[in-house]
């Protein structure tokens, strides 16, 4: 990943919100699937950006390349 970059979790990789996630030496920009986080009962971790699906739609529109996987 490079600065300026943007990390949207979903699904189960929701999960990671719940470990300590450093990525300080870097500008990137940490999101989670807000509807995955709570389905999971996982707290939100102040670092990381609760987005709904609209703003998941955003973000990606906001990057030229979006991979998934």
């Amino acid at each position: 990943m490079s600065d300026g970059d943007a990390l949207i979790l979903i699904e189960d990789a929701v999960v990671l919100a719940a470990i300590q996630i450093t990525l300080e030496h870097r500008n990137i920009r940490i999101s989670a699937l807000s509807d995955d986080v709570d389905r999971r009962g996982i707290s939100p971790i102040a670092a990381i950006t609760l987005v709904d699906y609209p703003g998941f739609v955003a973000l990606c529109a906001q990057h030229r390349h979006c991979l998934s996987w």
